[in-house]
């Protein structure tokens, strides 16, 4: 093999590595229950209700003239 071949083989094993050991915290017990406990905790915030609700009045049927 050549030099570069190892060279992006050790780059990308160091990536991996670098993805797996940063998310072990993503992915343990507490930091689940962490999730959870803030989730459970938090304030209930809607942000759609603060805007000017639009009504459309429409009528479809046309109406027939009686002969």
């Amino acid at each position: 093999m050549k030099f570069e071949t190892w060279i992006l083989l050790a780059i990308i094993a160091l990536v991996i590595f670098v993805v797996g050991w940063s998310s072990k915290y993503y992915f343990s017990d507490e930091a689940r229950w962490e999730r959870r406990r803030r989730r459970s905790n938090s304030p209930i915030t809607t942000k759609h209700n603060h805007r000017s609700s639009v009504r459309f009045s429409l009528n479809l049927k046309k109406k027939r003239k009686k002969r």
